[in-house]
């Protein structure tokens, strides 16, 4: 299932699931993991399948070497997977960007009137070192206004499924202490928490002066039409580390 924000177009953005594409066994099927054991082939299939949607060929696809850090590029053309960086953002129609995650929160932004766009790799570490604040900072500086920006927040790990210990904790609250309201106890030991990940997200883009933001609300390791790296875990699926299948979210101009 595919999922589209309601306060985005269609015709300009879409979340993809894991199915209609090339993969096979733990990357069934629509896979863009290019460090795991799936084929590049495979993946060029699959990302012939993504920009096939809005009719564009796979030369237009953005993507980046993406970490966990705070770093937003400009793309003035379509890249390929050439950057390093956790967002993107460009005012070049027909170039698509696009995010990979297993879990990780993707965050698409659009200013349309102002012919800006952006997405965002928004995994907990990245969130905390500023990839929201800058992937908008950088959105302003090509002529966005952040009043204008409509903001995405996709399928990702869910609070109830989001387990982390009193480190992780510590390093939101020695940020700021007003982190902690994202963490609340986990029911099955005390020492540890449930991290509320989507909320934080949308809290950093209120932060940046948007408002209209949409929350998806799809857990992706309880919800198998999507790829999980935390349930390929619990499942003991992978044979290697990396081993397991990444969705791509994608908005264009």
């Amino acid at each position: 299932m595919r999922y589209f924000a309601p306060n985005l177009p269609r015709n300009k953005h879409c979340f993809f699931d894991r199915a209609g594409g090339a993969s096979s066994g733990n990357y069934a099927s629509l896979n863009f993991n290019y460090s795991g054991l799936d084929s590049r082939e495979n993946i060029e299939k699959n990302i012939a399948v993504a920009t096939g949607y809005f009719n564009l060929p796979a030369a237009a696809l953005t993507l980046s070497h993406q970490g966990f850090t705070g770093i937003a590029n400009f793309a003035d053309k379509p890249l390929g997977l050439t950057l390093t960086g956790d967002a993107l953002v460009t005012t070049v129609p027909g170039n698509i960007l696009g995010i990979r995650t297993a879990d990780c929160a993707p965050v698409l932004l659009a200013d349309f009137r102002n012919g800006v766009i952006g997405a965002a790799h928004g995994g907990w570490r990245s969130a905390l070192n500023g990839i929201i604040e800058n992937t908008v900072r950088l959105m302003t500086e090509h002529g966005a206004d952040a009043s204008q920006i409509i903001a995405a927040v996709g399928p990702c790990l869910g609070q109830k499924s989001f387990e982390a210990g009193g480190d992780m904790r510590s390093l939101f609250t020695a940020k700021n202490k007003s982190f902690a309201a994202y963490f609340s106890p986990a029911p099955s030991d005390a020492s540890r928490f449930l991290f509320d990940l989507e909320t934080f997200i949308a809290d950093r883009l209120k932060a940046c002066g948007i408002s209209d933001i949409s929350l998806s609300g799809i857990d992706t390791r309880e919800n198998a039409d999507f790829f999980s790296y935390r349930r390929a875990c619990q499942t003991r699926t992978m044979t290697m580390p990396k081993d397991f299948g990444v969705q791509l979210s994608t908005i264009t101009l």
